[in-house]
């Protein structure tokens, strides 16, 4: 586990989830315990010489518990601090390329932090992700498709979005979609 963690460590993408790795730290785990359950219940019968080593047995074994506790876990924040940050600078639409490398309670996480993150910026009214560290010098850009993407509803009324058409529309409805990859900007 700790070479996964290392190699997570080292990109700065989400990369595939080792479920066996992650099972069989999390088995290890269980057979520790189970280990010093059964010598604990030996211990009781045991004089008190074999119970000064049986201490010592039972402090290596609880040290392993932890240290593996901690590895498995830091791995598992790092994944889920990676996955809310795709939802922050993504949006709300999972990237394939991320999606085929998550787990299946991945997947549910980031469902559920869309879902509560939506629905937050629902209640203050305000969009969150949007790109706010510079006050914007245009309210409206010309962005290009670049994939169909349906009708888009505006401040301005409905507009197409075809792939290869260009549109005059308010930076803050098409921001998002430029982040996806869907429409890019055209510097004016």
């Amino acid at each position: 586990i700790i070479d996964a963690l290392k190699e997570l460590k080292r990109t700065e993408s989400v990369v595939p989830y080792e479920s066996t790795i992650v099972e069989k730290t999390t088995k290890d785990i269980v057979g520790l315990y189970n280990d010093s359950f059964e010598k604990k219940s030996l211990s009781e019968e045991l004089s008190q010489d074999d119970r000064t080593q049986m201490e010592g047995f039972f402090s290596v074994n609880l040290l392993c518990i932890l240290r593996n506790k901690r590895v498995i876990l830091a791995y598992l924040f790092e994944r889920l601090r990676r996955i809310q940050k795709v939802r922050w600078e993504a949006g709300s639409i999972l990237p394939s390329s991320i999606k085929d490398n998550l787990g299946p309670t991945e997947t549910q996480f980031f469902s559920k932090y869309d879902n509560l993150l939506s629905d937050y910026m629902r209640n203050i009214n305000l969009d969150l992700t949007l790109d706010q560290q510079q006050p914007p010098k245009e309210n409206f850009i010309e962005v290009r498709v670049l994939e169909d993407c349906g009708e888009l509803l505006t401040e301005t009324g409905m507009v197409l979005l075809k792939k290869n058409t260009i549109h005059y529309l308010p930076r803050n409805e098409v921001e998002s979609l430029i982040r996806q990859g869907l429409l890019e900007h055209l510097p004016s």
